[in-house]
């Protein structure tokens, strides 16, 4: 059943691109060649990336043609080549970003984390954490439909992408997983202050 559900709103997308194509005026041909350019690509990188959410599916699918069929007022050419760089890039096989030498992105926020729990995953302190973790799981789970405890084992533990998460958990995209993994930094980071503030208090004390 959710098969068919699945295919019968693949089918209404399909129909929707293809009406808002023929709506501004872009030939028949010009539209069929796009939509198998980008599909061909898409399906044999054999990592097609999926929302949960239709909506949110069928809204970034349309935004896509239609950038692509005002390439094709520019030229046919240039419009079918965006195609076969825009179904990479949905693919996560490339990535705009790559494309220049900055980069900025969300996972450099948890670079540090990363890197303390990678080195000390076995120790008391990161045992304590996870602690912590589960209790934000009890305390808030309802209120923002996140599975922390999930979220922080994937991520920081089995090193898991984005994608991957997002696969993996509620979540139905990459903002819900960057405001789940805040969340979890901002806890660790609130963690390792006070255990430090601690340390420190408890060493003043035995030199004192």
């Amino acid at each position: 059943m959710k098969n068919i559900k699945s295919r019968l709103f693949n089918i209404f997308e399909l129909i929707v691109i293809i009406l808002i194509g023929l709506s501004m005026k872009i030939p028949v041909q010009q539209i069929i060649c796009l939509l198998i350019v980008f599909m061909v690509v898409r399906q044999n990188l054999n990592n097609p990336m999926h929302y949960k959410s239709p909506y949110l599916c069928l809204f970034w699918s349309t935004t896509v043609f239609i950038s692509f069929y005002i390439l094709t007022y520019v030229n046919p050419i240039v419009a079918m080549l965006g195609a076969g760089f825009g179904a990479l890039v949905i693919t996560g096989n490339a990535d705009v970003k790559d494309v220049f030498m900055f980069n900025n992105d969300d996972e450099s926020k948890y670079r540090e984390m990363k890197k303390f729990i990678e080195n000390n995953q076995n120790t008391d302190t990161v045992k304590e954490y996870e602690k912590i973790v589960k209790n934000l799981n009890e305390r808030y789970k309802n209120r923002y439909k996140i599975d922390f405890y999930k979220v922080f084992v994937l991520k920081f533990y089995e090193k898991k992408t984005f994608k991957q998460i997002i696969e993996e958990t509620n979540l139905n995209d990459n903002k819900e997983v960057t405001k789940a993994l805040d969340i979890i930094s901002m806890s660790f980071n609130t963690f390792m202050q006070v255990k430090n503030k601690l340390e420190e208090i408890d060493n003043d004390e035995k030199t004192g």
